[in-house]
Parts: structure tokens; sequence; C-alpha cells
């Protein structure tokens, strides 16, 4: 499933319709389209508006204001892409069926939640952000092996909880702003650690050759593997109770 959204307001969430999506759209006739088309060689689903203009911004007035809300299918199985411009989104993946995820985001502000576990293996979460603030929370309930996060100018932060399955990869790059990293307190952690004219706030790791780790690091059932880089700004790592 491919879902485009440009401007407005946007949320997703799970559903229990016997139903693969429901959309609602507010949207401007005047400049944009509805889209929703399926492919059947392909198998796949596009989703949202095209022929957004730069009149039609979605931060107007609540008279203009775009919208989008989205409902997914718990039970069937897919990958999903969302490209998102001007948004203020709202993004419940928990307890889909999802077997990879790839967002990519523009100037918005975006909150990524994962409420419940992940009911399949995802291959990967792959998260690309420009001039944004960005919140992902619940990233343990992913089921995912690797996690991929790239931004531009802004502040990016992750929070680990919810239910481990495996141990889990992460890169993330920030060109410009902080990152701010939320991992629960027993799962073992090694971090890698590159910045330029950054600061770098350590919670009580311990250095090891070219990596820190968590006191636990040896006797943790789950691992976090994360390399972090940023060029101006900070990281921040913070251990909390699941």
């Amino acid at each position: 499933m491919r879902v485009h959204y440009g401007a407005g307001r946007f949320d997703v969430a799970a559903t229990n319709a016997p139903v693969l999506y429901s959309m609602t759209l507010r949207y401007d006739e005047a400049t944009t389209t509805p889209v929703h088309t399926y492919d059947a060689a392909q198998r796949m689903l596009n989703l949202g508006v095209q022929g957004e203009s730069r009149r039609f911004s979605g931060y107007t007035n609540d008279q203009t204001k775009g919208e989008l809300r989205l409902s997914l299918s718990r039970t069937v199985p897919m990958d999903l892409e969302l490209e998102l411009g001007a948004t203020k989104a709202t993004m419940d993946l928990g307890g889909l069926n999802l077997l990879g995820v790839r967002l990519g985001s523009g100037a918005s502000e975006a909150v990524l939640d994962f409420s419940a576990p992940n009911r399949a293996h995802m291959r990967s979460l792959d998260i690309d952000v420009g001039a944004a603030s960005f919140e992902a929370r619940n990233l343990g309930n992913t089921n995912a092996a690797s996690v991929r996060v790239q931004g531009g100018v802004g502040s990016v932060e992750l929070d680990f909880s919810g239910q481990w399955s495996q141990d889990m990869n992460v890169d993330v790059e920030l060109t410009l702003g902080k990152v701010t990293l939320h991992v629960p307190r027993d799962v073992g952690v090694r971090l890698e650690v590159q910045k330029v004219f950054a600061s770098f706030e350590q919670q009580g790791l311990q250095k090891r050759g070219d990596a820190y780790f968590s006191d636990n690091w040896d006797r943790a059932k789950y691992h976090l593997h994360l390399r972090a880089q940023t060029t101006f700004g900070g990281i921040e790592l913070d251990r909390v109770e699941d």
C-alpha cells in the first residue's frame, strides 16, 4: 500500500472492520483529486490525493484545511509506504500486520506510534524526515530487526518501549538538531557515536573500544545496536522503565 498526502492533517490507525482500508478525505476539489487505485498485477494499492498546490497549504484556517483519515485492516499482511509533505501527522500502526514500513516526511510535525505489537515479522522500518519535528513511540512493538532514521533539520525522538521479540539494529543520522533515545532499562545497549560540533550525554554507558555499552549488555535478553550520527546538535540517551 502506497499513500501520498502533501498538505494538511493526516491520521492513520488500525480497524477491526472487515475491509482492507477505509479513507475519509477533506480537500479542495478545485486544486486536488482523490486517488484510490489498485494494480492487480503488481498487487499495489495507491491512496491519497494529487495535484496539490501551494495555495492549498493545509494550514490556513478550519474551513480550508485538508484532512486525510485512514483506517487499515489488522489482518491483511502488507508493505506500507507513506509519502507526506507539509502535514501534521498522527500515525498509530499498532496491531497491524506489517511486513515493511517506509515513511517519507517533509516539513511536518509527525508522531509515529506502535501502540500494540506488530502481528508480523517486519523486515525493516525506514524513516526519512526533512525539516521536521518527529517522534516515534513504542518501537519495541515493531517486531523489526532493522530500523533506519534519517533527518535533515529539527528534532528526532525515538522511544523503544514495548514488547521486544528480538534484537534490533538502529541507524540514526541527523544533520542539524537533537536526537533523543529512550531505551528500557532491561534492554542491553551498544552505541556507536559519530558527531561533529555536537554533544553526547552518555547516561552511564561505559566505553569499550570504539563503542559505548550499558552495564547489563552481557546479561540482557534483548540487545539494541545503535549507530547515531549528527553534525550540529546533540545525542541524548535516556534509560527508562518499560
